[in-house]
């Protein structure tokens, strides 16, 4: 068995592949987007359509960077709660 340390290094620890999918609401939300960017799409020019694309494109880069730091955050503090957890077992 591997250690997590490995999976790291490795890439086999991926958890924005999976941190949605069972959840119903996201789904039905992902449905709703897709629904309404076929509806608009459609009553667009190829110039509004180009446009809307880059605006799309952007948005998810940006939401992949707020993602990132999301992450990056999360996992600070909880390297915190850890240091906090092992320096008050070392007082006892």
């Amino acid at each position: 068995m591997k250690n997590i340390i490995e999976e790291l290094w490795n890439g086999e620890i991926n958890p924005q592949d999976t941190l949605v999918d069972n959840n119903p609401h996201y789904k039905e939300l992902q449905h709703l987007q897709s629904c309404n960017k076929t509806e608009l799409l459609e009553s667009l020019s190829e110039e509004q359509k180009d446009k809307l694309e880059k605006y799309c494109d952007t948005t998810l880069e940006m939401n992949s960077v707020s993602e990132r730091e999301a992450f990056a955050s999360g996992f600070r503090i909880a390297l915190r709660l850890a240091c906090a957890a092992l320096a008050d077992k070392t007082n006892e």
